[in-house]
């Protein structure tokens, strides 16, 4: 868990060296009661704010138990602020999720094997950024410098019942997502603002037309759902007078 948060560290402070000094949470999505389906875990994101302040610190965040004993679990990265915390499997086993302080947070059932849910199907994916814009921004600030804009991903459906999490892909990198989002019951468009100032880190990266893009549903167990298919962004439409 801490590899993640260094990670949304680093990034923070690439984006922009003049910011003040946010106080980054880390909180589970995952509910007290779940059931782990094999090969799952806990779904954390990191949320700016709800600390005492200081230089860049951390709170939130929590270990998993069998009883009293600590599990060696594994995190892994999937956009940026949002990880798994993935148990060794064990079938039938509970276990807890335990604050710094000893506290509980979450008590969790590992269960069998599951099917995953089928790919989110992309109807359009649109941004403000041209390809030229995005070759003219400022690398040096980092992915979350540069030109400022927006993408909004409209899907043909809205999220199955027990997702967590909306991911988004460029083609050929499939192993980290440039954003994500907490669906909401039948919600099928989000959008995302990127580039500028963003203090925090934990913003989408910058989205240039013409990007091919696909998208996977995270469940409350964490696991990634099929893939979809990769379409290509297009122009954000022209803003109403």
């Amino acid at each position: 868990m801490r590899a993640a948060l260094v990670l949304v560290f680093v990034l923070s402070r690439a984006a922009a060296l003049a910011c003040p000094r946010p106080m980054l949470t880390e909180l589970p999505l995952t509910k007290d009661g779940a059931t782990l389906v094999k090969g799952g875990g806990v779904v954390m994101h990191v949320v700016a704010g709800g600390g005492r302040g200081g230089d860049f610190e951390s709170e939130g965040g929590g270990a998993l138990f069998d009883g009293a004993q600590a599990l060696q679990a594994r995190t892994d990265y999937l956009a940026p602020g949002l990880t798994v915390l993935v148990p060794p499997a064990q079938s039938g086993r509970t276990i807890e999720m335990r604050n710094r302080g000893g506290e509980r947070l979450l008590a969790l059932v590992q269960g069998d094997v599951a099917p995953k849910h089928l790919a989110p199907k992309l109807a359009r994916v649109t941004s403000t950024l041209t390809a030229a814009q995005a070759r003219r921004s400022d690398v040096r600030r980092g992915p979350y410098g540069g030109a400022v804009g927006q993408f909004t991903i409209e899907l043909a459906g809205g999220p199955p019942a027990d997702v967590l999490a909306l991911v988004l892909y460029t083609a050929g990198n499939d192993d980290a997502g440039i954003a994500y989002a907490l669906p909401q019951p039948g919600q099928k468009a989000y959008t995302f603002g990127f580039g500028g100032k963003n203090c925090g880190g934990l913003g989408a990266g910058q989205l240039a037309q013409g990007t091919k893009v696909h998208a996977a549903w995270v469940d409350e167990s964490g696991r990634l759902s099929i893939l979809g298919k990769s379409i290509a962004v297009t122009a954000a439409p022209a803003p109403k007078p």
